[in-house]
């Protein structure tokens, strides 16, 4: 069993275990016209020069366009990336525009977990309007 399966038991969230380093799931949120919005969320175990950490993140934020992201989208990122202490907006590998924030291994409980999910909760709720907007234009 993944040792992050019991942060998302304790919370009642659905998940599926991808591998014993990956996690997905799912959420629903409120955005502040009024709509909800489901993400979905992935919880990695990932490592950096030895250091090992659990990675929140919703991925894909908004769809890719068939063309590319426009740069005003770009601009965007960095704007907010700028502002933002804990979470960063960032391409993964297939070029999907992803919100995360890590969590180091040696940290990890219950109230951090749910701390980080809130906060990825929050900027999503907040952010998506103004990305999915800029993403159709």
């Amino acid at each position: 069993m993944n040792a992050m399966t019991k942060f998302f038991e304790t919370r009642g969230m659905p998940f599926e275990e991808i591998d014993e380093r990956a996690i997905s799931s799912a959420f629903l949120t409120d955005l502040p016209d009024g709509q909800e919005q489901a993400f979905n969320l992935f919880a990695l175990l990932i490592e950096d020069e030895g250091d090992r950490y659990i990675r929140l993140t919703i991925v894909p934020f908004v769809d890719q366009p068939y063309d590319g992201y426009p740069s005003e989208l770009y601009v965007a990122i960095s704007r907010r990336n700028h502002d933002l202490p804990q979470l960063k907006f960032a391409f993964d590998d297939d070029d999907d525009l992803e919100l995360a924030v890590d969590i180091p291994e040696a940290q990890l409980n219950q109230a951090e977990f749910d701390r980080a999910l809130q906060l990825l909760v929050d900027y999503a709720s907040l952010n998506y309007g103004e990305f999915k907007a800029l993403t159709e234009t």
